[in-house]
């Protein structure tokens, strides 16, 4: 089996306790919760129990993406950016996405070695592409300065 994208089931949610997840890294809606309307969406493998979710992106000078790579039954928190080799025109053919790597917290996930997380991510964001479940572009070509 390999990586795919798609909706979280409602047994997901309560399974990996992503309301939970989500709210400790998106501490503006902690005293309101989940709203009603989001849809959790994931590119999980679940041959061997990991998923890679997108939580918040940046724009501006800030430019970054939070992520959170569950495997080995531990959330690593990982914080991407778009590289400068992004294509910036959904026509592109071929559609280039290129990611740096700024870090993440692997504290809890000790047991993991860090060239196996990145292995994991890069498998992962290959498959998400573009905007996972929610968006593909077709010919998207996925590196890494990492």
């Amino acid at each position: 089996m390999a990586f795919v994208n798609e909706y979280v089931s409602e047994d997901d949610v309560k399974k990996y306790k992503l309301a939970d997840m989500w709210l400790r890294h998106m501490p503006e809606f902690r005293n309101e919760g989940v709203p009603s309307f989001y849809k959790f969406q994931w590119t999980i493998d679940r041959y061997i129990n990991v998923y890679y979710m997108a939580l918040s992106s940046r724009g501006g000078e800030e430019n970054f993406t939070d992520s959170v790579l569950y495997l080995d039954g531990d959330e690593v928190d990982v914080r991407l950016q778009l590289a400068d080799s992004t294509s910036k025109n959904l026509d592109d053919s071929p559609f280039h996405i290129g990611w740096n790597f700024l870090g993440f917290t692997p504290e809890n996930a000790s047991h993991t070695d860090v060239s196996h997380i990145l292995r994991v991510l890069k498998e992962a964001l290959i498959c998400y592409g573009y905007s996972g479940v929610r968006k593909q572009i077709t010919d998207t070509v996925v590196t890494f300065n990492f």
